[in-house]
C-alpha cells in the first residue's frame, strides 16, 4: 500500500479505492480534469501500475512528479506532469547527465516519442533538455502517453529500461 503525498490537512480515502488521497492530490486531479477531460482516471490507473516499479507520485497543486527511490539512496524524477498535461523530462535529463547516464535518458525520451504517432525528440542545446514533443514547443501531453494500453505499457517499459540502466551503472561503479 502506498500513501500519496504529504498533507498537513490529513487525508481521506479516495472514493471507490483503498488508497488515501490528499487535498493537494484532489486539487491536482480537478485541474487536470478541467484541462484534459477523462485523463485523471487513466493517470490514476497508471499510478497504481507504476507502483510495481517502486515509483510513487508526489503531488503539488501544479504538478505531479513520478519519483523513484532505489536502494542506492538517489531519488530520480522520472517525469513531471503539469496539470495542463505536458510531461517534462528535463529534471531526469540533468540527473542522468550528472550520473553518467545521459545515453539512458536519451533512450528513455526516444522510447516515449516512439509511442505516439507524429511525435519526435526535440533537440536542445544540451542532451539533458531533450524531450518528446508533438509540436516542437512543448512536451507530449500525458493523455497521449495514456491514450491506450499499448502506449501506457510502452511508458512502463521505458521506465523499467531506465531503471535497469541505473542499476547496472550503480553495480558497475
Amino acid at each position: 500500500r502506498i500513501v500519496i503525498g504529504p498533507s498537513s490537512m490529513g487525508s481521506k480515502p479516495e472514493s471507490g479505492g483503498g488508497r488515501p488521497t490528499t487535498i493537494t492530490q484532489e486539487r491536482y486531479f480537478e485541474e487536470l480534469e478541467k484541462e484534459i477531460p477523462g485523463t485523471s482516471q487513466r493517470l490514476t490507473s497508471f499510478i497504481d501500475q507504476v507502483a510495481a516499479y517502486n515509483v510513487s507520485p508526489e503531488f503539488g497543486t501544479q504538478t505531479m512528479i513520478l519519483r523513484w527511490r532505489p536502494d542506492n539512496g538517489r531519488d530520480w524524477n522520472l517525469g513531471t506532469i503539469y496539470k495542463r498535461g505536458p510531461v517534462w523530462m528535463d529534471n531526469l535529463g540533468s540527473q542522468a547527465g550528472n550520473a553518467g547516464l545521459a545515453e539512458a535518458h536519451k533512450q528513455f525520451v526516444a522510447s516515449l516519442a516512439s509511442l505516439i504517432p507524429g511525435a519526435w525528440v526535440q533537440k536542445k542545446k544540451t542532451e539533458a533538455g531533450q524531450y518528446a514533443t508533438l509540436n516542437g514547443k512543448s512536451p507530449v501531453p500525458v493523455d497521449a502517453l495514456l491514450a491506450d494500453e499499448t502506449r501506457r505499457d510502452g511508458w512502463l517499459r521505458a521506465i523499467a529500461d531506465f531503471q535497469a540502466a541505473v542499476m547496472k551503472k550503480s553495480h558497475d561503479d
